[in-house]
């Protein structure tokens, strides 16, 4: 339904006629055509658009000035969430999600005091936690989109709430890790910002700490060092050869930030934290509290920092090894390879993907050859979400002929299979998982074995893919990953973070002692209860088993400080039997004796000093036989690096390994270790100095076979529904055994390994019952700046006499969102000192579902003299806008926005004379909508610097409610690409069309920057045309000149800069001082024209015509003169009091002639 507000009119059409306000004498046309030089001249145009083309990468277009982008969220599910409430934390969560909730819940609590102690700072309000199933509907969240960077930063302060988002990916340790950090980040900003409303904001407007300072700590204190972050600051510092901590935090700040606080807590000790953040929070300068504390200023702890790891990794390096054989994978794919990759059974085919920010592709490659095929693409190419590696997921089947992979569309999870013989394709989708993890087929090929998430856990399905129905093996709060079948598909081999071997054993609740995973192994074929246990290894992590050979299985651990592989095989032997005599007597109790060896019995024994009689008292006697499992572990690799994936090809006994080097993931192969026990024998795993300094040896003990069974007497009492189950299955006790034993490495370099820190109990904490949450509206962000935007249309009316010379005035502006920022509110005003001219805005947001919906409301006043009347009559102008938008997002980069708007101009004549008070007030009303299609992946690299392109087509209708028969038509385009040279050196470019056609027409004015202070005018522009205006606007931007150097309904630019950001890319530390860090040099060229007419060289063009008037003869004489203007020079680009200022000279060109003097702009817009 169309929504229109129509203002109330005090003006007849006669009147505006009157005023010529719509209705402009067309002038009677003479001349000829033009001759060849003008032909000529109109191929020039042709030529500089090409131009453009050709060197700039991609382009962008349209709306001119004040073009707005943004990205997206995509909404494919509803989300209706509920809250559990603790003692100090609201976890919230949807469908599927309580358990995760509780979880969250739980485990915040327990952290709580924790991390309050180690930054000295006590939680002083509720926190608002909210957990999402997986990384798919969290990628739906509001939470953080990147929208336009069109609001100059000056006055800007963003309100630092209490929430914490998180996600589920199938692994309750990274949930908690993400709590964690969640956690820290909150606490540090009550200490740093302060607690209260007032306090944020004052305090957000003077502190201003870099990303890899604040999130690098929040990671520290979340996550501490482990064994994947170590790997990729060794690949960084030694491979990429990074020495200098500067182009560390441009290489990864997060990780930059991580080391920073890693060096400092093992130089000063725990207490440097809070000592940092306190003195931080008093001086608003974390470089002064980094000398007040440690005695050393930025620079010399840089140094500092980049030389303990240098000469720390260097000499870890000499003690290990990497393989040698590698594909050659095209070069161009090889930033971008995935980790993941699978190998046929034969071995003679291996398929990998490749993932450039969020679009992925999946390559089939030829083992002997080498030579690889896309087989496959999917996903949006985007930069501002944590991609999901975990898709596609690959597999092969057994018979090498097919190969499957999972991957994730609209929210949905699907299966193809790919058959190599007949090149056919078939997909089936999963309905009832959240997320899968892994999966394997059979070796009938009937099965898939997955892990997978539903209702917030981690479980192992067998799939039937004949039958479409799946089973579930494991089903309880455990993390079940990786699994796959081996030994001929009769069992299953798995890694978990159970501390039972015994399915469906009671679960307590997980906290950080139970999250470390082991691997077991399930009998599928018998679908016994009881799990083979394969590993146990406290605090240590074992993943990714594979069947190595027919004897030995093989995983990935990190048990050195270095993810590196073992192998392991077991044995099962006859340990002892347990006889348990259940008597008819309630009260009496059950008699369990353990013998070494059961030999017959008579009807009086005596066991461990006790009588036993076995007579008609007894009910019944069961014997159960235990069988010991002893393990054999063995290291089999020794690497530099992390192996972070592996597959194994049996039949032509090859492994297949991924490995990261220099940023980048090489596949490496290697052929099979014939005999293991020899070749463990001669590697010797030493611990990294990360993994010394964690309180772990780097082997388990080599003291000998360990038990774990308990033999001695138990009596329990008896209880009668007992009585006539049948006897236990068998159960199985382990003995570890690990046959190496460190060579070379003294006792005194191994600390020794401490008990875990016993955190409370799980059962102290109480969960109220879950409540439905209701929408509550916080604070977002507070303006307070000096500005001269204009805050509602592009057009302005054309009666206003340059409308866009506006002064620096001040503006306030407040936004608020609701907790899930579905909802946003925002309202403002802007005032000069004579508040009698105030402008006014207010907007209603609401992105819940698929379709954004936005209502939006303006008033802008001006004083001025109006067009076409005296220069004596002045007039203020009051304009109104009621604007309807939507926006229906394809993907998070591409959306398409309409829009519907009520418009009305009014202009009351101040009473200065006889003639002024006579003449009435003058009103313009209209009506019209919108339509745009927008496309927007750049990627911040910082302030004014983007990665990307951004593109937007527009069209836009207006018609007047005064007059039926005008009307006005635009249509655009805008094309912008930043594209990297070298690090933060960017070539922008941007190319700009906009046209108008109809009864009434926009006059654009081509000249100057947006929001250019001291803008200067130009009187004339094109010669006065027979076309009738309704609006004016500016056509931006061209350096060189003033506005309306050129006018008319039509115009295109072309912009064209490199942005040098000079002492951020030269500087070897990192840089406080906003003003140096975001200091640009930007050169430019600029070319562009606007006309009237076809194209800028028709006759019709009033620039192309002067008017030649002797006594009673009037003639329009034809020029030759080019339209087209250029202009070129040099910029400066800096952060100063908070607000982003240009500053920019340049000299014109025209006619072939380049201006004398240039000129200069002084603005406070960004980017273009």
């Amino acid at each position: 339904m169309l929504f229109l507000l129509i203002l109330p009119a005090t003006c007849c059409n006669q009147t505006a006629q009157k005023c010529n306000l719509f209705y402009t004498l067309r002038m009677p046309k003479f001349g000829s055509i033009l001759t060849q030089t003008k032909n000529v001249l109109r191929y020039r145009l042709i030529y500089l658009f090409l131009l453009a083309f050709i060197f700039a990468p991609a382009l962008i277009f349209a709306q001119g000035m004040y073009t707005t982008f943004g990205q997206n969220r995509v909404q494919y599910g509803k989300f209706e969430w509920s809250y559990i409430r603790s003692e100090n934390f609201d976890s919230y969560f949807y469908s599927g999600g309580r358990e995760l909730a509780a979880f969250a819940a739980r485990v915040s609590e327990t952290y709580l005091n924790d991390i309050e102690t180690k930054v000295d700072h006590r939680l002083s309000g509720r926190v608002e936690v909210i957990v999402y199933n997986n990384l798919s509907d969290f990628k739906q969240t509001n939470f953080n989109v990147l929208s336009d960077q069109s609001q100059n930063p000056g006055g800007y302060s963003q309100v630092v709430s209490n929430k914490v988002f998180v996600y589920f990916n199938g692994n309750h340790q990274d949930l908690e890790n993400q709590l964690k950090s969640g956690l820290s980040l909150v606490l540090i900003n009550e200490l740093l910002f302060g607690g209260s409303f007032q306090d944020r904001i004052q305090t957000a407007a003077l502190l201003n700490l870099p990303d890899w300072y604040l999130f690098g700590l929040t990671q520290y204190i979340g996550q501490s060092w482990n064994a994947e972050k170590n790997n990729k600051l060794k690949d960084i510092i030694l491979k990429k050869k990074i020495k200098k901590f500067n182009r560390l935090i441009q290489n990864d700040p997060e990780l930059a930030g991580q080391a920073f606080w890693y060096f400092l807590v093992e130089k000063y000790g725990d207490e440097v934290i809070p000592n940092m953040l306190y003195v931080t929070r008093l001086s608003r300068n974390y470089e002064s509290a980094l000398i007040y504390v440690t005695g050393d200023n930025l620079k010399q702890t840089s140094k500092a920092v980049m030389k303990y790891f240098q000469e720390q990794y260097s000499k870890e390096d000499t003690l290990r090894n990497l393989p040698v054989n590698e594909f050659n994978i095209k070069k161009r794919l090889m930033p971008y390879v995935e980790p993941q990759m699978k190998v046929s059974s034969r071995g003679d085919k291996l398929v990998f993907s490749t993932n450039k920010f969020g679009k992925y592709k999946i390559w089939l490659m030829d083992t002997k050859t080498g030579k690889h095929t896309k087989v496959f693409r999917g996903g949006v190419k985007y930069h501002a979400f944590e991609l999901d590696h975990s898709f596609p997921m690959l597999e092969w089947h057994p018979g090498g002929e097919k190969f499957a992979f999972i991957f994730e569309k609209k929210g949905k999870l699907f299966l193809t299979t790919v058959d190599l013989i007949n090149k056919k394709k078939e997909t089936i989708q999963f309905f009832k998982f959240d997320k899968i993890n892994s999966f394997t087929w059979s070796e009938n090929q009937k099965n898939i074995v997955l892990s997978a998430t539903r209702k917030g856990q981690s479980d192992l399905f067998v799939y039937d893919m004949i039958t479409r129905r799946e089973r579930q093996l494991t089903n309880d709060a455990h993390d079940d990953l990786y699994p796959r079948f081996v030994d001929g598909s009769s069992k299953i081999i798995f890694s978990s973070n159970r501390n039972s071997d015994k399915l469906g054993a009671p679960v307590s609740p997980l906290l950080a002692e139970d999250n470390n995973l082991d691997v077991y192994l399930y009998d599928f074929e018998n679908n016994s209860p009881k799990l083979i246990r394969l590993t146990k290894t406290p605090n240590i992590n074992e993943t990714e088993p594979i069947e190595y050979n027919n004897n030995y299985f093989a995983y990935l651990t990190d048990y050195n400080g270095i993810k590196n592989r073992y192998a392991v095989r077991y044995d099962q032997e006859y340990d002892f039997t347990e006889l348990i005599v259940q008597y008819k007597d309630e009260e009496r109790t059950t008699d369990t004796l353990i013998f070494d060896e059961l030999k017959p019995l008579g009807n009086n024994f005596e066991y461990e000093e006790k009588q036993i009689i076995l007579d008609s008292t007894v009910a019944k006697i069961d014997t159960i036989p235990h069988t010991k499992t002893i393990v054999y572990t063995y290291p089999i690799t020794n690497y530099k690096r992390n192996i972070v994936a592996h597959d194994v090809s049996k039949q032509s006994s090859v492994l297949y390994e991924t490995i990261m080097l220099g940023g980048k993931y090489y596949i490496k192969y290697s052929p099979l270790l014939k005999n293991i026990p020899e070749e463990s024998a001669r590697i010797e795993t030493y611990p990294t100095m990360y993994r010394l300094k964690s309180g772990f040896a780097n082997k388990p003990s080599a003291t000998g076979p360990i038990t774990f069974s308990e033999r001695k007497l138990k009596s329990i009492k008896t209880n009668p529904s007992a009585i006539n189950k049948p006897a236990q299955a068998p159960t199985y006790d382990y003995f570890f055994v690990n046959e190496f034993t460190p060579k070379t490495l003294k006792n005194e370099d191994i600390v020794e390994s401490q008990p875990a820190t016993r955190l409370p109990s799980a059962k102290g904490f109480k969960l109220a019952a879950p409540s439905f949450y209701n929408i509550t509206f916080f604070p977002d962000y507070v303006v307070t700046q000096l500005d001269n935007s204009i805050i509602n249309s592009y057009y302005q009316p054309i009666s206003v006499s340059n409308p866009f010379a506006q002064p620096l005035q001040p503006m306030f502006k407040l936004g608020a969102i609701d907790l899930f920022e579905d909802y946003r509110l925002s309202g403002g005003f802007r005032f000069p000192i004579d508040i009698s001219t105030v402008d006014y805005f207010a907007s209603v947001e609401t992105l819940k579902k698929r379709i954004d919906h936005k209502l939006s409301f303006y008033r802008q006043v001006r004083a001025g003299t109006v067009e076409g009347l005296p220069s004596t009559f002045t007039a203020k102008s009051t304009s109104h806008e009621l604007r309807y938008s939507t926006r229906y997002p394809f993907s998070p980069i591409l959306c398409v926005r309409s829009e519907l708007f009520g418009r009305e101009d009014r202009y009351i004549l101040q009473g200065v004379n006889r003639a002024s008070l006579e003449f009435p007030d003058i009103v313009q009303r209209w009506v019209g909508g919108k339509l745009e299609l927008v496309l927007d992946n750049a990627m911040p690299k910082g302030l004014n610097l983007y990665n990307g392109t951004k593109f937007k087509l527009f069209y836009e209708h207006y018609r007047s409610v005064d007059e039926k028969d005008v009307q006005l038509n635009t249509v655009g385009f805008d094309l912008r690409h930043y594209q990297k040279i070298h690090r933060q050196l960017i070539f922008a470019t941007r190319i700009t069309y906009n046209t108008s056609f109809g009864p009434a027409k926009v006059r654009y004015q081509l000249g100057g920057v947006d929001n250019w202070m001291f803008a200067a005018s130009e009187n004339g522009g094109n010669a006065p045309s027979s076309v009738n205006y309704g609006f004016q606007a500016l056509a931006t931007n061209l350096r060189g000149f003033n506005q309306n150097i050129r006018s008319g309904n039509s115009f295109a630019v072309i912009n064209s800069e490199i942005r040098f950001p000079v002492f951020s890319y030269l500087f070897n530390r990192p840089i406080r001082s906003a003003f140096i860090s975001n200091f640009q040099l930007v050169p430019f060229f600029d070319i562009g024209t606007a006309w009237v007419g076809s194209d800028p060289y028709s006759e019709e063009n009033t620039y192309n015509q002067k008017i030649v008037e002797i006594k009673y003869l009037k003639t329009t004489v034809i020029n030759v003169r080019d339209p087209i203007v250029a202009g070129y020079g040099g910029g400066l680009r800096t952060k100063l009091l908070g607000y982003f200022m240009r500053f920019d000279v340049a000299w014109g060109i025209q006619d072939a002639e380049i201006t004398k003097k240039p000129v200069y702009y002084f603005s406070l817009s960004l980017d273009f």
